[in-house]
């Protein structure tokens, strides 16, 4: 038997994972399968785009859901506004992003 044992093997399975890191642990998952290189361009409406704008849309209700419970409204205005300039990006020419950018606006009160 060796003496090195696998991290894997001292966890302790019974602890629980703390809601930041969960929220991480989402939003890494999300993220990973987003395409950060798409420009924005015209709908297509192929299966791509529908499939890059439904991670962003869901990256989206995660930072807007406060997963990592700031008390701070400003704060998570402002975390929920990077993801959607990032999402702008690709999508400004897609009415379902402007419609979400209106009511995003609208919410922090500009």
């Amino acid at each position: 038997m060796s003496h090195h044992t696998s991290l894997s093997s001292r966890v302790d399975p019974s602890v629980a994972i703390s809601p930041r890191r969960q929220a991480k642990n989402k939003a890494e998952s999300i993220v990973k399968e987003i395409n950060f290189d798409l420009c924005a361009q015209p709908p297509l409406a192929n299966p791509e785009d529908r499939l890059q704008s439904a991670k962003w849309e869901a990256y989206l209700e995660l930072e807007e859901s406060n997963p990592v419970g700031l008390d701070d409204k400003t704060s998570l205005a402002r975390r929920v506004l990077l993801v959607y300039q990032q999402y702008l990006l690709c999508f400004a020419r897609y009415t379902q992003c402007v419609t979400r950018r209106r009511g995003l606006l609208f919410s922090c009160g500009a």
